[in-house]
């Protein structure tokens, strides 16, 4: 009996033993970085040798870096589709001339279902809507917004977003209350300066940040769209007081040297193995891909994830990505749950990122206008009916093979059934129902249809 009382006593002692060594892990905390107007063509990493962009390329080599990630060719159908991980056929947000209903009324948006996972959530930068950030699940923000403080100008153009100006002398409101800028404040660096104060007054809590940038989106001023002009900064990263003028590559470089002032910002706070950073932007560059419905230029953008500790480093990845597979792989980062009412139309690759089993998807979709795209890792529908043979090419046209069925014969009529089973899932719009007749119709009175409705699918 005594013997028996030892051993019960010594397999106590060893359980308390292991719940002392292996503490639960905290939740980790999340930077969602979303530049705009940039194709993933644009940045070194992938194989523009002509702008540096050191931070982001960092980022990739020590995380992961995806070749196909495809959001929308535009900005309002990208942010539906990112709220809500929901296809335009499932939310009615087609494109900036025709939207939806109000998706911030949802319960199961990116920003509440965050803070349900015990996230204390921001949002930081470019705002694309009508009221604030709160009502899409934001306990704080500092956005690009009107004030009737304001004492800047406006931009030449109508519309709430332009009657600020988002750059020198920005328009800014923090947490419904305006801020008072001056002609020579530059609107990113006070994104990036409240970013950082925030992660130092939350480092001991779970923290998720949502950055959608400005840069490096053309500003409308003097009648003309023009790349803003950014702080010159000297060989230690401090600004001289002087500009360097307006240019992608320009733009493209100080946004890059903000996202290393957000990484030295999560190191200086200790929180480097308890952090993951996503960098990707919101559609293709203007010209070259922004609303086009040509081959993958208008949905093709820049996908990076990094989080020492937390993510598999794999530099370059052959995975499918889409805009719905954000929320799921977000809210799984942070431990949450979706319910089955969710009625996502993505799937989290959380697992890939953590170095799990995964099963990747096999194809990814887009949806703009009326306009549909259907990808797998080789083949490629593009929204004008087109059908491709990528080969191993990731670059939007390098390779891209067009698909007849005289050269084709055997595998184009396999891909279109395969594909038309992603179409029949995800329909077309009606544009003739009631509710949104009158906004397609003032669509096409400027826009020819993306394709006819025999051809898409059923490529010649």
């Amino acid at each position: 009996m005594k013997s028996r009382r030892l051993h019960m006593l010594t397999g106590l002692l060893l359980l308390g033993t292991f719940a002392v060594a292996e503490p639960a892990r905290r939740k980790p905390n999340i930077i969602f970085i979303m530049a705009d107007d940039v194709s993933a063509k644009e940045y070194s990493l992938y194989g523009n040798k002509g702008v540096n962009t050191p931070n982001l390329g960092r980022m990739a080599t020590e995380g992961v870096a995806f070749k196909t990630a495809w959001a929308t060719p535009q900005c309002s159908p990208t942010r539906a589709v990112l709220h809500t991980g929901n296809y335009a056929c499932n939310t009615g947000w087609y494109g900036n001339e025709v939207t939806g209903p109000d998706f911030s009324e949802r319960p199961f948006i990116m920003g509440k279902l965050m803070q349900q996972a015990g996230y204390k959530t921001a949002w930081f930068g470019k705002f694309h809507f009508e009221s604030s950030p709160t009502p899409f699940g934001f306990d704080e923000y500092s956005v690009g917004f009107p004030w009737d403080g304001y004492t800047g100008p406006a931009q030449d153009r109508g519309g709430t977003m332009y009657e600020i100006q988002w750059y020198w002398h920005p328009g800014i409101v923090m947490n419904g209350k305006g801020i008072h800028t001056q002609p020579d404040d530059f609107g990113p660096d006070i994104h990036a300066d409240k970013i950082v104060e925030f992660i130092g007054n939350h480092k001991d809590e779970p923290f998720f940040i949502y950055w959608p940038t400005f840069l490096p989106h053309k500003d409308f001023n003097h009648g003309e769209w023009r790349y803003t002009d950014v702080p010159k900064l000297d060989a230690g990263g401090n600004k001289t007081g002087r500009r360097v003028p307006g240019s992608l590559k320009a733009d493209l470089e100080y946004l890059d040297h903000l996202l290393g002032k957000i990484v030295a910002a999560v190191k200086a706070n200790g929180l480097e193995n308890d952090t993951i950073m996503v960098f990707t932007g919101d559609n293709g560059t203007s010209p070259y891909g922004k609303c086009l419905f040509e081959s993958e230029k208008g949905p093709r953008v820049p996908l990076v994830v990094w989080g020492p500790g937390r993510v598999k480093p794999r530099s370059m990845s052959d995975v499918l990505i889409d805009f719905t597979d954000m929320v799921p792989t977000l809210v799984d980062l942070g431990g949450g749950m979706l319910p089955a009412s969710a009625a996502l139309d993505g799937k989290s690759f959380a697992p890939y990122l953590r170095g799990e089993p995964f099963e990747e998807r096999e194809t990814i979709f887009c949806q703009f206008y009326d306009g549909r795209w259907v990808r797998d890792k080789r083949y490629l529908l593009d929204a004008r009916g087109n059908y491709f043979d990528c080969g191993n090419n990731r670059d939007e046209t390098k390779g891209y093979r067009r698909m007849t069925l005289s050269r084709d014969p055997e595998t184009l009529p396999r891909i279109r059934r395969r594909f038309g089973k992603v179409l029949e899932k995800y329909p077309a719009p009606d544009v003739n129902e009631p509710g949104t007749k009158a906004r397609w119709d003032r669509y096409f009175k400027w826009h020819k249809p993306a394709v006819s409705e025999e051809k898409q699918g059923n490529s010649k």
